[in-house]
């Protein structure tokens, strides 16, 4: 619910304010960034699969959807929800880069052949 609070006085203000941060749920912030996390990796894998590329784009966007998540479920404007949204984000950004190469030099994108030889080969040992 939105209120107009141009036309409040300062105490009601700060009961309102005061009722936002009462409403805000860490427990429901956690289980929503889990879940946006795990659908953006989905999302990563299939924009690398699909186009070939790794962009930078890619950690943009799981950044807004795990932060914007994390703003609805939890209802968290304070500084620990920032900290959560940030380390949902890195870890999913993380995560979905080390499945596209693992499904990319799995077979799926990539075919095995001599070219990738050399890179396969540095990168086992």
């Amino acid at each position: 619910m939105i209120e107009d609070t141009t036309k409040l006085s300062k105490d009601e203000a700060l009961l309102i304010g005061e009722r936002i941060i009462e409403e805000q749920d860490v427990g429901r912030a956690l289980f929503y960034g889990l879940g946006a996390s795990l659908a953006c990796i989905m999302l990563w894998n299939f924009a690398v699969l699909s186009t070939g590329l790794i962009m930078s784009y890619y950690g943009l966007i799981v950044g807004v959807i795990v932060g914007y998540s994390i703003k609805l479920g939890g209802k968290g404007l304070t500084f620990p929800y920032q900290l959560i949204a940030f380390a949902y984000s890195v870890i999913a950004c993380i995560l979905g880069n080390f499945a596209s190469v693992y499904f990319t030099f799995d077979g799926l994108v990539i075919p095995y052949d001599d070219r990738y030889e050399v890179f396969v080969e540095a990168s086992v040992y």
